[in-house]
């Protein structure tokens, strides 16, 4: 998307910080070598803390594999339904699943699933020496099992749905770019 010139990125669970931030890449296109990557502040429900989990989870270890994935690795303590149903409606895990509608319907129900697994871990009703991630819900089921790929929303509900989840107004100018 492009606003007066410059390149937004809106926010991706594998690029952003909490911050919007510059960018700059090599590539053939000059107007997409230069711009903003969209911060998780954006975002309604992100507080600052989730958004350190997000991005330090994705450093200590390797991009978001899947929203299975995502799941999985991040501490539940400030994640909640809430929040991520705003991060799939803002696109946020559009680079691991383009399907918004597949996620809002499950997502709520991964991450009770990982909730109670972690747990019952946490009071010794699994297996010791099992790795606790690789025994996790999520990481049993393939992400085509647990997140479908079916009809996504329409592209005005989809757009509605993404302009709702930011936390601030954003001006008629922009809007067309940064929603579209």
């Amino acid at each position: 998307m492009y606003c007066l010139g410059i390149h937004v990125r809106m926010p991706n669970i594998n690029q952003s910080q909490y911050y919007a931030t510059a960018y700059s890449s090599t590539g053939d296109d000059e107007k997409s070598a230069y711009g903003i990557q969209l911060g998780f502040n954006a975002i309604r429900g992100i507080s600052e803390q989730l958004a350190e989990e997000i991005v330090s989870t994705r450093n200590k270890g390797s991009a978001y594999r899947s929203f299975n994935d995502f799941i999985r690795r991040v501490s539940l303590e400030h994640c909640n339904a809430g929040n991520v149903n705003y991060l799939i409606r803002a696109g946020a895990f559009d680079c691991v699943n383009p399907c918004r509608k597949a996620l809002a319907q499950c997502g709520n129900d991964l991450i009770e699933a990982e909730r109670q697994y972690r747990a019952a871990q946490s009071h010794g009703q699994g297996d010791l020496l099992q790795d606790v991630m690789d025994a996790s819900p999520c990481a049993q089921k393939s992400t085509d099992e647990v997140v479908p790929n079916g009809s996504d929303w329409d592209q005005t509900t989809r757009q509605q749905l993404q302009c709702e989840s930011f936390k601030w107004p954003i001006g008629r100018a922009i809007e067309q770019y940064v929603c579209a």
